[in-house]
Order: structure tokens, then C-alpha cells, then sequence
């Protein structure tokens, strides 16, 4: 089977595509809407129940069959979708595109299992949309009126509503951000979450990566990826990433006192591998928790580390020599070459998920994640796969080689305290009649233990 085009994307990848797509002169312009699925097996989904995944498979076959060759959507959690429509004439077609999604989505997903039994589910969508005629609203204020038009569609019969975001409410929204990241910056009131890394040989999680959250209490809806965005363009990256380098420190001590010894994975942006003290800060705060620095890991995207080749190199070089880890995220979506492996002194590359959520299915897939795989070992990197939701392409990474694996099947990001008691769980091999019960093998386990969400 040839590999086929890839309408699902990552959020930040579907945000990325969507400021592509406003830089370019269309008629019309992009729509974004955010649609909360409401599904009637939401507890099931929760846990990753993979007969709920089976739900959302079929759910993203809908959404797919409506989209055209130039859209694209995202699954930010078992619960959420966005989707991104590329070249809108009027709020009028928008309003009828949100409709035409809705009105697909309302039906009951049934599937037929081979056994027999019968999987049902009901969605009761919510859809909020926004578009803009401005040049100067960009996908993060999109994004934010998608949201903003959600929470109002939620309080209203018809569960739809579409907003045109101009430039000026677009600044004051922004504005209102900016300030109260501010001050949940200043406050620590933001949360850091962690997503669990298994290891394919062992079948134990031995790793996390940290994810930033906005706090769930706050009026506001924020994306991580637009505090990322904001934090980058208005100098408080710094700040935020010593805020999650900090929490990380400090869980881990917890951790550590459990009889967990966890590496932890914390994203970089290009900003911050310029600094060139970057990785004395490291070191210090590694000192003053009294940790060793072999506790953490970086990661940066192929994108950012060849803005400043130099500064990043020997930023990297810096934070190798204080026993910090280092990862090329995304890999194999950007400038993949030889020379830059031979170049950056990383230790793991993470394939995109862009590669791994057809894998059991597509040919081409196979071919990329076995070649990529094997380039790791040639290199002599640990190879992580990330994305992973489908059991079959677990067997299918073990059979390649795959060194570890990070994704919804095993769990979301989750708070602190209830990652700590997912890794104990899942170390002891708990819970694992739901997952035999439903074709997992044993070495597959995760699915039923996800208690995070996104």
C-alpha cells in the first residue's frame, strides 16, 4: 500500500500549517473550529479503553470524509478536535461548513466487533469557530476565539457558534493572556504534567515527558502551545522554562523518596538553546535541589536547532558535559540528515507521530519508521516513537527494533500525583484483565490505566 496524504496532524503541527496558510493570498480565508465530542463513553475514553479508541477512529473517519485535500484537523484529547479548513469565503459558508461537521458528528458511531458484540457511542458536539479578514490575527488568536465561541455555543440550543476575530479584539484578548500568564508565571500557579515513556525491552516506564498546563481553575482557556507562543515573542521564555525545569526538580525528589528514578524530558524552544547560560542555570538548580543533572533530558525540534547552528551546538555540548540527556524531537519532519546526526551530540531521536498514527496500516509508514529506526542505531541513539494509540503499532515498533515508546495508548499527560500512581501501577503489571479481555498482549498494557487527560 502507498503512503497516503496525512489530513490528521499534531495540534502544534496543525497550528504551524495554519500560519502557513494565512500568509498566503486565498480568496477567502482559514476557519478553525473547536469542536468538544461529549461522548456518552467518555469514562472509558478516559482510561483508553481500546474499544473507545475504536470509537474515535471512526469518529475521525467522519471528519475526514468532509475535509478537502487542503484541510486538516488535530486530536488534542480523546475528547476534543480541531479542525482547520483552509480557504473560506464568508462567515456565512463558515457557519455552513461548522453545520454540515455538527450534523455529521450527531449520529451514534456503532461498530460491529468480529466476536459479535456490538461498540456504540453518542456525541453530543459542541463547535465554536473563528475566522478573520485581518492579517495581523494569527492562528493563536484564532485558536483563542475558536475557544471563546465554544464556551458560548455550550450555553445555547443550537451548540454552534461562529466568530469573525478583528485585529483590535484580537490584541485586547491577547493582551488579557499575556497579563494573567504574567501572573500565574510570577504566582507558579501554572501546572506542569507528564506523560509516561515506556521502554519496549523492559516493559516499565522508566522516563516522562513534562508538558505545561494551563491551571484547570482559571476563568481563562489557554493553550500550551499558545503560552509557548506568547512566553517566546514577549521574553518570558526563560522564565518559563526555569518554572518547569523547577518542577520537575522538585517532583522528582518526591519520586525518588517512592523508590521511582524517573528521567524527565523538558522541551526547549530555540530561544533558550541560544542562551550560552543556558546549561550553568541547569546545573544550578540541579545543585540547589540536590539532584544530579542526569535526571533531566532536552529536547528540541530539527526546526529550532538549525536556526543557530553554532549557539545551539554548543549550548547542547554545554548541557552534555553537566550528564544531561539530549533529544531531536519530531525527527524525520524537518532538515533529517547525516550531517546533522553526526553534528549535535544527542542521545535519542523521537520519530513524529505523523509516521506512526497509520502504522499498522501503511506501507510507506513502515518503510519511513524502519529506516528511521535503524538510522538511530547506526548513530548509536536510542530511537523513541511517539504518538502511539494502536496496540498493533507497538508489535509492529518491537518487531522494528524500537527502543521506546510514548503515547495515548498507554496514557496522557497527567498531573503529578496521578502519574506517580499510574508508574507504580503499571510497573507492577496491574490492570491487566481489561487488556487481555480485549486482544492486548501483556507487553501492551497501558491503555486501561490512563487516568490523565490532555
Amino acid at each position: 500500500m502507498e503512503s497516503t496524504p496525512k489530513s490528521r496532524l499534531t495540534p502544534n503541527e496543525l497550528l504551524a500549517f495554519g500560519q502557513q496558510l494565512l500568509a498566503r493570498k486565498f480568496a477567502g480565508r482559514p476557519l478553525l473550529l473547536a469542536v468538544r465530542l461529549n461522548r456518552s463513553d467518555h469514562l472509558q475514553a478516559l482510561v483508553r479503553d481500546p474499544q473507545a479508541n475504536l470509537v474515535l477512529n471512526a469518529v475521525t473517519h467522519r471528519v475526514e470524509q468532509r475535509l478537502r485535500p487542503e484541510d486538516r484537523y488535530a486530536v488534542p484529547s480523546h475528547d476534543e478536535m480541531w479542525i482547520l479548513l483552509a480557504d473560506v469565503a464568508n462567515e456565512g459558508v463558515a457557519r455552513a461548513f461548522a453545520t454540515g461537521f455538527r450534523e455529521t458528528l450527531y449520529p451514534p458511531v456503532v461498530i460491529e466487533m468480529p466476536n459479535g458484540a456490538t461498540v456504540s457511542a453518542q456525541l453530543q458536539p459542541v463547535i465554536g469557530g473563528a475566522w478573520s479578514t485581518s492579517d495581523s490575527v494569527g492562528m493563536g488568536g484564532l485558536l483563542q476565539g475558536a475557544w471563546d465561541g465554544r464556551s458560548f455555543a455550550a450555553e445555547h440550543e443550537d451548540r454552534l457558534d461562529i466568530r469573525q476575530v478583528d485585529a483590535v479584539d484580537n490584541a485586547a484578548r491577547l493582551a488579557e493572556i499575556e497579563r494573567a500568564l504574567r501572573r500565574n508565571l510570577y504566582s507558579n500557579e501554572l501546572e506542569v504534567h507528564f506523560q509516561p515513556q515506556i521502554d519496549l525491552a523492559t516493559n516499565q516506564c522508566i522516563a516522562a515527558e513534562a508538558l505545561i498546563r494551563w491551571p484547570r481553575e482559571h476563568p481563562l482557556q489557554v493553550s500550551p502551545a499558545m503560552i509557548a507562543s506568547i512566553c517566546d515573542n514577549r521574553g518570558m521564555i526563560g522564565q518559563l522554562t526555569q518554572f518547569v525545569i523547577n518542577t520537575v526538580l522538585r517532583q522528582q525528589i518526591s519520586w525518588q523518596a517512592q523508590g521511582l528514578d524517573l528521567r524527565i524530558g523538558v522541551n526547549l524552544s530555540a530561544n533558550t538553546a541560544n542562551d550560552p547560560g543556558f546549561a550553568s542555570q541547569v546545573a544550578q538548580a540541579c545543585e540547589t535541589w540536590g539532584l544530579s543533572p542526569d535526571t533531566l533530558l532536552f529536547e528540541l525540534t530539527e526546526d529550532a536547532m538549525v536556526r543557530n547552528e553554532t549557539a545551539i551546538i554548543e549550548c547542547m555540548r554545554a548541557l552534555r558535559n553537566i550528564g544531561c540527556e539530549l533529544s531531536i524531537d519530531d525527527f524525520g519532519t524537518g532538515y533529517s540528515s547525516f550531517a546533522y546526526l553526526r553534528q549535535f551530540p544527542v542521545h535519542e531521536l523521537k520519530i513524529d507521530r505523523v509516521f506512526i498514527q497509520n502504522l499498522a496500516n501503511d506501507r510507506g509508514d513502515q518503510q519511513i519508521v524502519k529506516a528511521l529506526i535503524d538510522l538511530s542505531h547506526a548513530f548509536k541513539l536510542r530511537a523513541l516513537a511517539e504518538g502511539v494509540d494502536d496496540p498493533a503499532a507497538v508489535h509492529m515498533l518491537r518487531d522494528f527494533g524500537c527502543d521506546r515508546v510514548q503515547g495515548f495508548l498507554y496514557a496522557r499527560a497527567m498531573p503529578a500525583a496521578q502519574f506517580v500512581d499510574w508508574v507504580k501501577r503499571f510497573n507492577q503489571g496491574e490492570a491487566m484483565e481489561a487488556m487481555t479481555r480485549d486482544g492486548v498482549t501483556s507487553t501492551d498494557r497501558g491503555a486501561s490505566m490512563a487516568l490523565g487527560s490532555n
